[in-house]
């Protein structure tokens, strides 16, 4: 513990962390490569040579594994884009101030690829000479997922590259990323290493659908889809002919070719010895920064063409999710399908991993038929085994006392493909189920909070003698972001943020260490308790984090998809009624708002948000929206602070206060008959 100490005291976190893991066993848990593996007859090997040789074949065919239904002729049904933006300097040299800037973004620690040279070197004056050979070259880790040890399927490796020459592959990055955003090569609905967009977009666009959904009575059919090895199954002189049509110049995909042309790997043993070289001539680089911006580029083409097939097929453009929002942003003219296609609600993707929605099981089916198709002309393989499908029921009230007979059960067929239903979905770390039900997530979230608690329990949070302020801090920073992940999606009613009050409570108690008085009934209440480790409360943590999440929605331009769905309402369906609506996302945002006091010194005269003066002609429930948009959203981000704290303020004196009066009420006797 004295070791522990002295490594908080110097603020070292890695460290810390180290230390940690150390301590609990979890340090190197998962290496393999000493481990005896069997060869492909299932004979075990014990001899070190055959055990390296092992390894370089079974990496040497997974990497190596070419799809047959690979439609070199697909490519020939793709337009050919005219990019007019930053085209001039994609190709040109790097410039000067743009070495240091690549070179200061360089991770330390991190492990070094062939040429053992690390990146702390590279942040120095450094001018040894580079041998180009080694941009080509990879090392393959290996590490252990779970299962039986001695099966090479259970493992997986991990790539390590030359830093120097992640140097010039992250300037090449950095302006192909401006190119693709500011020329819309990517669709919209691909969120996955782009920026300014995360995982919590997708996240809460399928909340949102289900939100909608039960809104209106509209039943949504999904289906969760997953490649087989997708970025290794990109076939790259596709890829070349891809970037080419995307508008691209021709000087830049020579630069990237020349980074991938004779790339061969060697797998590397916990103890460093190495196999022999083995060639990898399909997919992207793994482990290179590159790699998700180009299977993004390959994946939006390939996704041109699924769209294209959407709007040539009438069971897939009569089961479209699509939202009312008058009439076509083109003028109001004629909507062709394909327009109507691109307009409507049908995809969710975070890099590789996709959601599809469809309003019909019919329309998911033939969406699902297209997708394999197209996806298998180019290379990809969607895993029949892992890909599972998910009804979003809409919301149903019984017209007798007994209970409604449950659906049949779905089933989507599609390509020779049959994908298995399920009741819940874990996309994107978040629980997705049948019902929106937002209890399942928090019970999710609480198991994995109090895995994270028990962790380091014996270590750490048991002992008396730890630094009281690691605790809390490392609390904070793994157990309760494990329990709030995505709760900016979320649409809590009291009984849920009573939940996570509760979860909170018990989750401090055991880190101070608190223990019941004898011959007491009563704990450390959870204001008390609050106080002792001097941070917000549960329900202030969700309410602060979901107002500067809808401020980031607000700002966003107009045809990004959260914020289409944020205020929009899916077209068709029953028409809303009066009275017994569930609750939805923009009514917590709206309660969220008047919990922290936004109209405090609003007037009509003088309308403000948060003090943030908005225009006279705003609607009151939009009133936020401009606020949050002034100096991008920087007042907003401090009033939104600024409002917690007087939350918490208020929410203490409510709580001392309800605290005198149960006092009260257990001193007070009442009165006798002679009184």
């Amino acid at each position: 513990m004295t070791e522990l100490e002295v490594i908080y005291k110097d603020r070292d976190m890695r460290g810390l962390y180290q230390h940690l893991k150390r301590s609990v066993g979890l340090s190197g848990r998962q290496a393999g490569g000493q481990q005896f593996v069997t060869d492909e007859n299932g004979v075990l090997l014990r001899n070190r040579d055959d055990i390296l040789q092992r390894w370089a074949r079974f990496f040497s065919t997974l990497l190596n594994t070419k799809s047959p239904t690979l439609n070199p002729h697909i490519i020939e049904r793709m337009t050919q884009r005219l990019a007019t933006r930053d085209i001039q300097r994609l190709g040109d040299v790097p410039e000067l101030e743009e070495l240091p800037w690549a070179t200061k973004g360089l991770k330390n620690w991190k492990a070094p690829g062939h040429d053992s040279r690390p990146a702390e070197l590279l942040k120095i004056d450094y001018d040894e000479p580079f041998v180009l050979g080694h941009l080509h070259t990879t090392l393959v880790k290996v590490l252990n997922k779970k299962g039986d040890r001695s099966n090479c399927n259970n493992y997986r490796g991990i790539s390590l590259l030359s830093h120097v020459g992640k140097v010039p592959i992250k300037i090449i990055t950095n302006r192909l990323s401006a190119f693709c955003e500011a020329n819309n090569i990517l669709p919209e609905e691909q969120c996955g290493f782009r920026p300014g967009r995360s995982t919590v977009d997708m996240l809460f666009v399928v909340r949102r659908l289900q939100e909608l959904g039960r809104r209106k009575k509209i039943p949504l059919y999904m289906c969760f889809v997953d490649l087989n090895k997708a970025y290794d199954s990109v076939d790259r002189e596709m890829l070349w002919k891809v970037l080419a049509r995307a508008g691209i110049p021709a000087k830049l995909i020579e630069v990237i070719r020349q980074f991938h042309d004779g790339m061969r790997a060697r797998v590397r043993m916990d103890d460093g010895e190495l196999s022999d070289w083995f060639f990898v001539t399909p997919g992207v680089r793994q482990g290179c920064v590159l790699s998700p911006l180009l299977f993004n580029i390959f994946f939006a083409e390939v996704l041109e063409v699924v769209v294209i097939r959407f709007s040539e097929d009438d069971v897939v453009l009569r089961s479209l999710v699509c939202l009312e929002e008058g009439k076509t942003e083109a003028g109001g003219g004629e909507e062709t399908p394909l327009d109507r296609v691109r307009r409507a609600v049908w995809g969710m993707l975070y890099a590789d991993d996709a959601g599809v929605v469809s309003r019909s099981a019919e329309g998911l089916a033939r969406m699902m038929t297209i997708i394999v198709e197209v996806f298998g002309e180019f290379g990809l393989t969607v895993s029949e085994k892992k890909t599972e499908t998910l009804l979003m029921r809409a919301k149903d009230k019984p017209t007798t006392t007994s209970q409604p007979a449950p659906p049949p059960p779905l089933t989507i067929e599609a390509a020779g493909q049959k994908y298995a239903q399920t009741t819940e979905f874990r996309y994107l770390g978040g629980l997705v189920n049948e019902h929106g039900d937002l209890t399942r997530e928090i019970n999710y979230r609480s198991r994995g909070a109090w895995a994270c608690l028990r962790r380091y329990g014996r270590e750490l949070f048991d002992r008396p003698q730890a630094p009281f302020r690691l605790k809390i801090r490392l609390l904070q920073a793994e157990a309760m972001e494990a329990l709030l992940y995505g709760l900016m999606t979320w649409s809590p009613l009291s009984g849920h943020y009573q939940t996570l009050r509760s979860i909170h409570h018990r989750l401090l108690l055991r880190v101070i260490g608190y223990k019941r008085k004898k011959d007491t009934y009563r704990q450390l209440s959870y204001a008390q308790t609050l106080k002792r480790v001097e941070c917000q409360s549960v329900e202030a943590t969700i309410r602060q984090r979901r107002l500067l999440f809808a401020g980031a929605l607000a700002r966003q331009p107009d045809g990004r998809l959260p914020k289409r769905l944020m205020f929009g309402e899916l077209a068709g369906g029953e028409k809303q009624r009066r009275g017994g609506q569930e609750q939805n996302w923009p009514k917590c945002v709206l309660d969220d708002l008047k919990a922290f006091g936004a109209d405090h010194g609003s007037t009509k005269t003088d309308p403000c948000c948060f003090g943030i003066p908005v225009p006279k002609d705003t609607a009151p429930k939009l009133k936020w929206t401009e606020a949050a948009k002034v100096e991008g959203g920087v007042p907003w981000h401090a009033a939104v602070l600024q409002g917690a704290e007087r939350f918490m303020t208020s929410w203490h004196e409510k709580e001392e206060e309800a605290s005198r009066q149960r006092a009260l009420r257990r001193n007070h006797k009442p009165p006798t008959n002679g009184a």
